[in-house]
């Protein structure tokens, strides 16, 4: 912006001096800077390295990987290195006065070194501060209404616990899926059961609304991050173990379906029911040929069997039934 960056101004001189700052770090998760200086019409300039990759912004909207699935069983380890390593570099960022103060998403490019690994690089210092600048060194800006802490809402300047509550808001909103509103945080335990009440209580901390309420330090926040994620990858492959462990039953072989044996004893009664009606109604039929000289029917009058019983006249069957009682006697 050249209404902002004109040789000669405040701004100008705040921002010449904040690459400067940048410069004196060397770390592989900060961009680098290779030259500062002004241009033939008096705008100010600075020379950065080219990074080959695309932004944790990018990758939240990938839902094949880690970052873009909050249930993905590698995200707690991809958090965990990503903190490690961001938390550090803004340890050393604040040990040179630099305040990046514009953590975001879109601001950490995942640069793919080899297969399965990954080097996070912070970009985009545009509003970054040296330590104890006043609130309006930025120009004004406070960067992405999203990711911007209650203090500088507030207009108070940016201090390394700034950074804290963006790293710590950026990190919540990858474990949640989640974004974060200043004094409106869900616990994640809430979220996901995957995670336990420390994790609640480490960002209810981190995300105060007041720095003097969080954490010192991004390093140890994000050590004390790791250390809890930790947990959870352990307890997870545990269950995974014990999962594994379990006796799998072999297949029992194949047989024919049969009936239940409720559906079985009433077809023995249904049967034994029928039998008992057809021999009632053949010894009736014989007392009416005897008795009455009535014919002997075709069919059972019981149960409408077409075929005649042994003997034809019913006799012979009357003799076998009379037989089988007694020998059933």
């Amino acid at each position: 912006r050249a209404d902002l960056l004109d040789a000669g101004g405040e701004l100008a001189r705040n921002f010449e001096r904040e690459a400067v700052g940048v410069q004196r770090v060397s770390d592989p998760h900060v961009v680098r800077i290779f030259d500062v200086g002004e241009t033939a019409d008096g705008r100010s300039f600075v020379v950065m390295e080219w990074l080959e990759g695309r932004t944790l912004g990018d990758a939240v909207q990938d839902p094949s990987t880690p970052w873009g699935d909050p249930a993905h069983p590698d995200l707690p380890a991809a958090v965990a290195e990503l903190a490690s390593r961001l938390g550090a570099t803004l340890d050393r960022l604040h040990a040179a006065q630099v305040v990046h103060l514009d953590i975001k998403p879109s601001n950490i490019v995942l640069v793919q070194e080899q297969p399965g690994a990954m080097r996070p690089v912070l970009i985009d210092f545009g509003i970054a501060q040296l330590m104890g600048a006043g609130p309006d060194a930025s120009g004004g800006s406070l960067g992405t209404v999203e990711h911007v802490a209650p203090e500088r809402i507030r207009g108070e300047p940016g201090t390394a616990k700034t950074d804290l509550y963006l790293l710590a808001h950026v990190l919540y909103r990858l474990l949640s899926g989640l974004r974060h509103t200043a004094g409106q945080i869900r616990r994640l335990s809430k979220i996901n059961p995957r995670y336990g009440r420390g994790l609640d209580d480490l960002f209810q901390d981190a995300l105060a609304a007041f720095p003097e309420d969080r954490p010192e330090g991004c390093g140890a926040f994000a050590r004390q991050l790791a250390s809890l994620l930790g947990e959870v990858i352990e307890a997870e492959r545990r269950a995974a173990e014990a999962d594994a462990e379990e006796p799998v039953s072999a297949s029992p072989p194949q047989v024919l379906a049969t009936p239940s044996p409720r559906f079985d004893a009433e077809a023995m009664a249904q049967a034994d029911a029928v039998r008992l009606a057809c021999s009632l109604a053949e010894r009736l039929c014989i007392h009416c040929q005897e008795s009455y000289g009535w014919p002997a029917p075709s069919v059972c009058p019981a149960c409408g069997g077409s075929e005649p019983r042994p003997g034809g006249d019913g006799k012979d069957a009357a003799a076998d039934d009379r037989a089988r009682t007694e020998t059933e006697e």
